[in-house]
């Protein structure tokens, strides 16, 4: 059986048309089965992206992307970031991609295949910003967390929701030497927005 973060998803099943106005940002996104949360933006997104504190300039990196809901967010709200979007599964990528061009802005997004951050430079991002799949553990979290350190450049922001495993978090972030600047706790899920030192 494969999951929505298994890379050998694949395109099947029933298609699904998203709209959501977000802080006055309208989304409109195409989604199948074999991706995270489907046929709707999962309330997790939905209190991450009202709390998000977006770079004024830089390079962004949507983590685990999913259809790029986080990432063109970024993207309308912001046109001056560069946008960069990852995730392990191809259907997600392929609804990504599609997604950017829907929402005009695929002349600033790159949507990338890849396990979490192997692909990325050192000191490269502004900003990292996801929402993981908890499904994967506490140890995917721990790894991202420290991954991320390297990928973000110094004073930059990594920003994460979760729904468990908030101490987990917050001891992995202390670990690696991150500020905490903030931490939203909303319907249940933790928005981290932590800085690198």
């Amino acid at each position: 059986m494969t999951h929505y973060y298994d890379e050998n998803s694949k395109l099947t099943g029933k298609k699904y048309v998203v709209t959501e106005v977000i802080d006055g940002i309208p989304l409109t996104l195409v989604s199948s089965d074999n991706v995270f949360s489907k046929n709707r933006i999962d309330k997790g997104t939905k209190i991450l992206l009202e709390n998000l504190v977006i770079p004024q300039e830089g390079k962004v990196l949507d983590l685990g992307c999913g259809i790029g809901v986080i990432g063109i967010y970024i993207a309308l709200k912001n046109p001056a970031i560069k946008v960069v979007m990852s995730d392990v599964n191809p259907v997600a990528i392929k609804l990504a991609k599609y997604n950017c061009t829907l929402n005009k802005v695929g002349d600033r997004t790159l949507v990338v295949k890849t396990n979490l951050l192997d692909s990325f430079n050192e000191n490269e991002f502004d900003a990292i910003i996801s929402n993981p799949p908890l499904a994967k553990g506490s140890e995917f979290i721990i790894k991202m967390v420290n991954d991320a350190k390297n990928r973000l450049k110094t004073n930059a922001l990594l920003e994460i929701v979760v729904k468990k495993g908030e101490n987990v978090v917050e001891d992995t972030l202390k670990k690696y030497n991150y500020s905490v600047n903030k931490k939203i706790r909303k319907q249940g899920y933790t928005v981290f927005i932590a800085l690198k030192n």
